[in-house]
C-alpha cells in the first residue's frame, strides 16, 4: 500500500496582517476535498495512506482562531 508524507514546507502561505488579531492554531490537510488530517501549529508533517492506489489531489489550509484560510494550490500525487 502506498503512502505519502507531507511536510508543511511543501506548501506556503502569506499571513494576514496583525490587525485581524489572528492566532495560528494549525493546519488541515484535504485529499480530493475531504479532510484527512488536522495538525497542530507545531506539527510539521503528517502521513497519508489512501486505501486505493490512484491519483489524488491534496490541499492544505491554515487554521486560525477566527476560521480557516483558503486552500493552497493543488498538489497532485499519483499512487498508481
Amino acid at each position: 500500500m502506498a503512502k505519502f508524507m507531507f511536510f508543511i514546507d511543501d506548501f506556503s502561505y502569506i499571513a494576514a496582517g496583525s490587525e485581524l488579531n489572528l492566532e495560528h492554531k494549525g493546519y488541515n490537510l484535504y485529499r480530493d476535498d475531504v479532510k484527512v488530517a488536522s495538525l497542530g501549529a507545531n506539527e510539521l508533517s503528517t502521513v497519508d495512506i489512501p486505501a486505493t492506489e490512484a491519483a489524488y489531489r491534496y490541499r492544505l489550509t491554515a487554521v486560525y482562531n477566527r476560521g480557516e484560510s483558503r486552500p493552497t494550490n493543488v498538489a497532485e500525487v499519483d499512487f498508481s
